[in-house]
């Protein structure tokens, strides 16, 4: 009984370990994609910038 007990709490935590792995794996996966697309958004602001200054000249 309580060997099943011990078993049943220990799929339960697996559970739970599992989904927080893949949550927090998301989560990461958003933020790195987050800052990829500032990144991006920068780099072309610059660049428009810069095109825009060898034009004017």
């Amino acid at each position: 009984m309580v060997g099943a007990l011990v078993l049943f709490l220990g799929a339960l935590l697996a559970l739970v370990a599992v989904l927080l792995a893949a949550i927090g794996g998301f989560l990461i996966f958003l933020g790195m994609a987050m800052l990829a697309g500032g990144a991006l958004f920068l780099i072309r602001r610059a660049l428009r910038r810069i095109l825009r200054r060898d034009k004017a000249h």
